[in-house]
């Protein structure tokens, strides 16, 4: 910081001139403030429109936050991955802290996750600092998201990861999987015992139940039946 405490016989040294210029150079001009607050107003209004656009094509809003904490990140990196597969750059609002301490959208910019003509990523979206880290960091990622809810309070399936879903998260889910992997198994049985059986078919001639399969003999095919009793 320069010097506030000049004296009349004091001497201006280089380094102090230096100070100086590199105060002056940093000092946000009036022009340089309005073109900043303008860029964060239209940020704002293109947010809203955004929401209110959400809201009206999906439901009812409610905010979440997810929080990922990211340990020894290396020196020199400059991007980081949003580790949420439902992140869109559109709609979402991104945090970003550094060793606990809060960076501004000035210090990084956010790149949106690529995706497929089928929605599926190829790429998740990155936090991308403006100057590589100096040393190894502690990042911290939130992410801010309206997650639209439906009429009964569930969270639209347009905001959940394909295959993220735990089974007993949805109601009478596990039952079902649970009496259906019942069921498979007992028709795999009935299969098993029906290949097993050297005559596993039936037909029914005037009231007469008959059970019937093929064998060979001397390499020819041999039809066998015989009345089902008992």
């Amino acid at each position: 910081m320069a010097r506030t405490d000049w004296k009349f016989n004091d001497i201006v040294t280089e380094a102090d001139m230096n100070q100086m210029g590199q105060e002056l150079n940093e000092k946000e001009t009036p022009a340089a403030a309005q073109a900043k607050a303008d860029r964060a107003e239209e940020n704002a209004k293109n947010y809203t429109d955004q929401q209110i656009t959400l809201v009206t094509e999906t439901g009812i809003p409610k905010l979440n936050v997810y929080e990922y904490k990211l340990s020894n990140i290396a020196i020199g990196t400059t991007d980081i991955e949003i580790p949420l597969e439902t992140f869109d750059k559109k709609t979402d609002t991104v945090k970003l802290y550094i060793n606990t301490v809060p960076r501004d959208s000035d210090f990084f910019m956010v790149v949106d996750a690529v995706r497929n003509e089928a929605g599926n990523i190829l790429e998740k979206g990155k936090v991308i600092l403006n100057q590589p880290l100096e040393t190894v960091s502690k990042v911290t990622i939130e992410i801010w998201k309206n997650i639209p809810i439906g009429e009964a309070g569930s969270v639209s399936g347009k905001v959940i990861a394909v295959d993220s879903m735990p089974q007993n998260r949805v109601i009478g889910l596990t039952d079902a999987l649970d009496s259906n992997t019942q069921a498979i198994g007992d028709v795999n049985d009935d299969f098993v015992a029906h290949k097993a059986e050297t005559m596993p078919h039936r037909f029914v001639d005037n009231g007469t139940v008959y059970k019937y399969g093929w064998s060979t003999l001397d390499g020819y095919a041999v039809f066998n039946y015989e009345e089902v009793t008992g």
